[in-house]
């Protein structure tokens, strides 16, 4: 219930100038009155106080509109950090794949080697570069992954 006190205001206006009125009311869906009194209101550059209920609203509607955005963008960050996540899985299971397959090939060529009477220097620079290889793999895996 509205507590404040109104009065009538009767005044004569063009035929066309009605008119006019009429359409602007109808197109904003309100009665001619409603919209003559919000072309004075903003004439006069005077607007009436909102009521607390008015407030309120405003301000639920408000946060409400805020609580969505926040609510939209952590479930967005979530379905992105999910996504990483199963991409990461997969990737440390094939970089886990490979590290056990090079560590196979490295002590493979290790007891080829060590069976061998020849070439004792080719032996420690074939053994130490694949030894770096599963060193630089390892490497690449940790830096993605920590």
């Amino acid at each position: 219930m509205n507590s404040k006190k109104t009065e009538t205001l009767t005044f004569r206006m063009e035929t066309l100038l009605k008119h006019r009125l009429k359409v602007a009311a109808k197109a904003e869906n309100k009665t001619i009155s409603d919209k003559a009194k919000q072309l004075i209101i903003e004439g006069l550059g005077v607007f009436p106080q909102k009521t607390l209920t008015d407030e309120v609203k405003t301000n639920v509607n408000s946060i409400e509109h805020s609580i969505t955005r926040l609510v939209s963008k952590f479930q967005t960050s979530a379905e992105l950090l999910e996504s990483k996540y199963k991409n990461s899985e997969a990737l440390l299971s094939e970089y886990q794949k490979a590290i056990k397959d090079l560590e196979k090939i490295n002590n493979n060529i290790a007891e080829t080697y060590k069976k061998s009477n020849t070439g004792t220097t080719a032996k420690m620079i074939i053994i130490a570069s694949v030894t770096s290889l599963v060193n630089l793999v390892a490497v690449a895996f940790f830096t993605d992954f920590i």
